[in-house]
């Protein structure tokens, strides 16, 4: 794994070609970008920025393809810097959920809620973001 320290303000840089085609193929699909994710882990392990994205697309593929279990276990063996990363911790959340570990999975999407809410000062585009997802889970919970 990477010992490095990631900066969510580094991760705003364009990103090569390879990695955009990986994220594309998250909607197409997932498998194929499960394995470009494997090949990219290694050829951006000295770059924290890149890398930083990398973990981030092979957690969404993890989600994507069904393999709860194998997402949280992939972002809980990850640093906690890199667990932070938006699309990481979605994709844990949604893993969690996914697998009815609502009580685990409710902190994950409350602080992605809040950390969203504090960089959109218009509270319609957060209903737009995030429709009845507090609603939902009162009522999953109860």
């Amino acid at each position: 794994h990477w010992k490095g320290q990631y900066d969510a303000r580094e991760s705003h840089t364009p990103c090569p070609v390879d990695l955009d085609e990986g994220f594309r193929l998250l909607e197409t699909n997932p498998q194929r970008a499960l394995t470009a994710a494997a090949a990219l882990l290694a050829k951006h392990i000295e770059d924290p920025r890149h890398y930083a994205r990398v973990v981030e697309l092979k957690a969404q593929a993890l989600f994507r393809l069904d393999d709860f279990d194998g997402c949280i276990r992939y972002v809980n063996s990850l640093p906690q810097d890199l667990q932070n990363i938006q699309g990481v911790m979605m994709a844990k959340a949604q893993a969690l959920q996914a697998n009815d570990h609502l009580t685990e999975a409710l902190p994950l999407f409350q602080a992605l809620y809040e950390r969203d809410s504090e960089s959109f000062d218009d509270k319609k585009t957060m209903d737009w973001l995030w429709p009845n997802t507090f609603d939902l889970w009162a009522v999953r919970i109860i």
